[in-house]
Parts: structure tokens; sequence; C-alpha cells
């Protein structure tokens, strides 16, 4: 009786933790295509920007962020996000320096990226509230800011 009690318990932890690893492994870029087009929001500070989504291919999507100043336009950051290792993955490019996140949560309207080892922003959440606005929200260690983006091209 105490083996067959053991074997249940065992068989039980299996089941749980391979339940608790369902999460599906994506292989392209499909579920982040409705950010594809030309986005624009606005900081905090009351400066409007714009966010340019293209899909390159089955596997990535490159994003340039800029804003307009005096009749000329300045890029702000460029970004990519990508299909790796079975996961969605939000890479940031400053300079020669890449920042990445991986997906912890993908659905049809959201996507959350983490890495706790980027002090500014250890999570980053893409949430599609309609077919033509979303919100960006990330999440520091000390502050979270969020951009309600609206779509002014496809």
């Amino acid at each position: 009786m105490r083996i067959k009690s053991k074997l249940i318990l065992l068989a039980t932890i299996i089941f749980v933790v391979t339940g608790c690893s369902n999460e599906e492994k994506v292989s392209s870029v499909e579920s982040a295509k409705w950010l594809s087009g030309t986005w624009e929001g606005k900081t905090n500070n009351g400066l409007i920007f714009f966010e340019k989504w293209v899909v390159v291919n089955d596997t990535l999507m490159r994003n340039i962020n800029y804003h307009v100043a005096n009749n000329d336009t300045v890029i702000g950051g460029k970004s990519s996000i990508s299909a790796r290792s079975g996961k969605l993955v939000y890479t940031n490019f400053i300079g020669n320096k890449e920042e990445t996140w991986r997906t912890t949560k993908l659905t049809d309207i959201e996507m959350v990226f983490e890495n706790g080892g980027v002090r500014h922003a250890q999570k980053i959440s893409f949430f599609k509230s309609t077919p033509d606005r979303w919100e960006a929200a990330l999440f520091g260690s000390k502050d979270t800011t969020r951009y309600l983006l609206k779509r002014v091209a496809d």
C-alpha cells in the first residue's frame, strides 16, 4: 500500500509539473502582427512620438521609434520582436548594446515580456484594446510608464 501511495503521489507531481508548462511554443511572429503599421503616442511630458512596426519575415518584426522636431525626424530608438527558442523575444537596441525580454504571457491581445536584470523595465506589456489602439506599459524597479497608441497608417 505504501508503494502504491508513493506512485500515485509521483504521478500527481509529474502531471502537475507537465500540466503547468502547457504554454504553446511559437515559431513565428504571427501573434504579434497586429502591431504592424505606424502608431502615434504621447509621452507624459506631452511629446508626440511615432512607432513604425514592419514584418520582415515569419520570425522577425522591426520597430523604429521617432518624433518630429524643428521639421526634422528624430530617431528615438529601434527594437524588434522575434521568434527564438519557442518564445517571442522583444529586443531593444541602444547603440551597440542589446537588451532582451522573453514572453511570459502571450494571447491574441496581449504580450508580456520580462527580464529581471534590466533596471529601468523588468516587464514590458503590449495590450491591444481595439484594432486601432493599444497600450504599452513599462514596469521598472521604481515606477511604471504607460503609453496609449493609436494607428495612423497601415
